[in-house]
């Protein structure tokens, strides 16, 4: 038989094994439950992002209709048809500077690479002796 003291100390590690076991089946759980959160959460996302483009798609297709007159939009949403009309005022002038910026690209390398107009000489002052 064994030593009561032996006994003693097995039932405490036993008892001691039980309750990490114990724990650590509720960490688990804990951690499963967060990754299942996380993954409804990027799913979410996905979801959330192709709403934003179902709408910006659907208001782009709006607003060609509307631009193209097969369509007229209640009086309630003039101030956000103003809006995005000055929108794309903005973005066309912006295209307008770029457009022209582009262009003089081309010029002023011509003008660079052009050989210098010899008719506007310039002196230069030659060092003399001093006296």
């Amino acid at each position: 038989m064994a030593d009561p003291k032996q006994q003693d100390v097995l039932k405490q590690i036993n008892a001691a094994w039980e309750q990490a076991k114990a724990q650590l089946a509720k960490l688990r759980e804990a951690v499963e439950h967060t990754g299942e959160l996380a993954q409804v959460k990027v799913e979410q996302g996905f979801v959330g992002r192709a709403r934003d483009k179902a709408l910006r798609d659907l208001g782009e297709a709006i607003w060609s209709q509307v631009k193209a007159g097969r369509m007229n939009l209640p009086a309630g949403l003039a101030p956000a048809m103003k809006a995005i009309q000055e929108v794309e005022r903005k973005a066309a002038a912006q295209n307008e500077e770029i457009n022209a910026l582009l262009a003089e690209g081309p010029e002023t390398v011509a003008r660079i690479k052009a050989p210098p107009n010899k008719s506007h000489k310039t002196a230069v002052a030659r060092k003399g002796k001093k006296r």
